[in-house]
């Protein structure tokens, strides 16, 4: 078992000259939806988080193992915590397919720096897929095909539309889906053992105070367990666990039949929960179109629910994958509206692409909404619930982020 501790405080001059660049771009504007949501674009306001910023030092048990004699298999998970204080909330993450209980670092040790412990598994499909950020090879005669279009004089490289990481799992089962929710289940089941194991830990766990979150496939197993039904079984596959109080879903799925998910798939989830999505964040069916990834939040009842889609993310931003595009790729040529149809502020070009650039600033952007939705509804805090739901939510990826609430 090996510890470390990270120290951040020579990071939150960064991060706070990081956040002023997104308040100096800052303008405000909101209007209703067709639906009747309220939708924020861009509004004006100070920032009460800062991207990068970790008041807390943070420590590690990379390799934790517990063993499931239900099930007969060993689970195992990295176990992130503040190193002083306690108890602390919970959040238990759930990687996308074929990732790992290594990834997701960045994302969760900004959380735990903020007063969390972080415990990600490893489900059953750890490591299928090692290099997900590699392209991928080209057949000799499709190179240099569909590869360029353009622009006035110019000629722009261009990449072929990739398809929804979903297809990468649909090979998995139900059996697969319920042994992902119940890896969830049996940590919460375990934290006493996981107390006792690792003494580190001991008397750091609220275990009244449980959040759950997840990307892509994680995102899947999240919904389960936050309420979510699949009907692609006979009884339906619903293995909602009750002592979850709040769950994010980042790229979530919508209506398919593939898995199973129909309108009525929400209708029990009633805890709080945040989905957040991307314009590039590529949803299943020949055209991929992102808009699918809406159907979460659409058809969950109303109350503390929050839906966030970041102009230029796809799905690998929310491993803190910052990607390549640029915002001239984001805005040039286009309409200024978002995938949804709603209009969408152009941030003016950064003096310094060292300051923030535009993956970054979106991975920021997620930094700051999520640990402000923990903030509030794990740890009750009438702050991050006014940061939340007041109108003039504070600036999220320059201005190109629409956010709904119901």
């Amino acid at each position: 078992m090996s510890f470390r501790k990270r120290f951040a405080g020579a990071s939150v001059l960064v991060a706070a000259a990081s956040a002023l660049v997104l308040l100096a771009t800052c303008s405000s504007g909101s209007r209703q939806s067709a639906s009747g949501v309220e939708v924020v674009h861009m509004p004006a306001g100070t920032a009460r988080y800062f991207p990068g910023e970790a008041p807390f030092a943070v420590g590690a048990i990379p390799d934790a193992v517990l063993h499931d004699s239900q099930r007969d298999k060993d689970v195992t998970m990295a176990v992130e915590y503040p190193s002083r204080g306690g108890p602390y909330p919970v959040i238990i993450f759930s990687h996308a397919y074929g990732s790992s209980k290594d990834a997701y670092t960045p994302l969760t040790e900004y959380w735990v720096g903020h007063g969390y412990i972080c415990i990600r598994p490893s489900h059953a499909d750890a490591g299928v897929i090692r290099v997900p950020l590699l392209p991928r090879p080209e057949p000799a005669r499709e190179r240099g095909r569909n590869r360029t279009r353009s622009r006035g004089n110019a000629t722009v490289r261009t990449e072929p539309p990739r398809p929804a990481p979903e297809t990468l799992w649909q090979g998995q089962t139900t059996a697969d889906w319920a042994n992902r929710a119940r890896d969830i289940s049996f940590i919460i089941d375990s934290i006493g053992d996981l107390e006792q194991k690792y003494p580190e830990l001991a008397g750091k766990i609220d275990r009244t105070k449980i959040g759950v979150g997840g990307d892509n496939y994680g995102a899947f197993t999240a919904m389960l367990v936050a309420g979510m039904t699949s009907f692609k079984t006979t009884p339906p596959l619903h293995p909602a666990d009750s002592r979850v109080r709040a769950a994010l879903a980042m790229s979530p799925q919508g209506v398919s039949d593939v898995l199973g998910l129909t309108p009525d798939s929400w209708r029990d989830v009633k805890i709080p929960m945040m989905f957040m999505t991307g314009s590039l964040d590529r949803g299943l069916g020949e055209n991929g179109d992102p808009k699918w990834r809406h159907d979460a939040f659409a058809d969950s009842p109303a109350g503390d629910k929050y839906f966030i889609s970041f102009t230029g993310a796809s799905q690998k931003t929310f491993a803190g994958g910052v990607g390549a595009i640029s915002d001239s790729e984001i805005y040039r040529g286009r309409p200024q509206t978002d995938v949804y149809g709603n209009p969408i502020n152009t941030p003016p070009p950064m003096r310094s692409a060292t300051v923030m650039n535009p993956g970054r600033r979106i991975f920021g952007s997620v930094e700051m909404a999520s640990i402000g939705f923990w903030d509030a509804y794990l740890k009750n805090d009438s702050n991050a619930k006014e940061y939340l739901n007041d109108p003039a939510f504070p600036t999220l990826n320059g201005g190109a982020v629409v956010v709904e609430r119901k």
